[in-house]
């Protein structure tokens, strides 16, 4: 399981293209090295159950970023403030089947959803990560489609933090989209040593150290 430090700033429509042409003109911040990383766009549906899983902080969502697919599940971690949170993804933390089923026993360790009868392996390959949540008794919410420009900060030689624009458009929802810029710093895993995993909204917005 790993830990993200994230914290993210909204932003106006018209700041944007100022903070873009910031970041394009800078190789440092400070002491550290900024380099320019790539740009995606990424369609996300989050689940929950009639709110439960929002009361308690947590989200669960399907990512698609090209021909990837990824189902995090994050909730706060204990004992810390609302920029830590505990995070399983596959393939990180196992294959897909492996992460639905980490996720089904903590919501079944609440009470949330139905689980009992679920054969998740067979749903996932049969169905789709999507449907086999919805027969775990998650509703889908509207999907969330970002367009990400990434920026990395380094400092020696390791990469410390992804510093993102995120420009978000939530399908469904009136109104323009709003981007953001939020910044994210993920350590890394406490059973083995490794670099940030780079990748969705891993980070985004203002420097910030890990």
């Amino acid at each position: 399981m790993a830990v993200e430090v994230e914290v993210r700033f909204e932003v106006q429509p018209d700041q944007l293209e100022q903070l873009r042409q910031d970041l394009a003109q800078r190789s440092r911040f400070g002491g550290y090295e900024v380099r320019r990383g790539r740009s995606r766009v990424q369609l996300d549906t989050y689940f929950d159950v009639q709110g439960q899983l929002a009361a308690r902080q947590w989200s669960l969502r399907v990512r698609e970023k090209g021909d990837s697919l990824r189902v995090t599940f994050k909730r706060p971690r204990p004992g810390e403030g609302p920029t830590e949170r505990e995070e399983i993804e596959n393939p990180g933390d196992g294959s897909l089947v492996d992460v639905m089923n980490q996720i089904a026993a903590i919501l079944a360790s609440e009470n949330i959803g139905v689980t009992v009868g679920t054969n998740i392996e067979y749903a996932v390959h049969s169905a789709g990560a999507a449907a086999t949540l919805q027969a775990m008794g998650l509703d889908h919410q509207y999907p969330v489609e970002t367009t990400r420009e990434l920026w990395i900060v380094s400092g020696d030689g390791a990469d410390i933090v992804e510093l993102c624009l995120d420009e978000t458009k939530y399908r469904g929802k009136e109104g323009p989209a709003t981007p953001r810029v939020p910044h994210r710093a993920r350590t890394a895993r406490p059973d083995q040593a490794r670099r940030p995993r780079r990748d969705e909204a891993r980070g985004r917005g203002h420097l910030r150290g890990a």
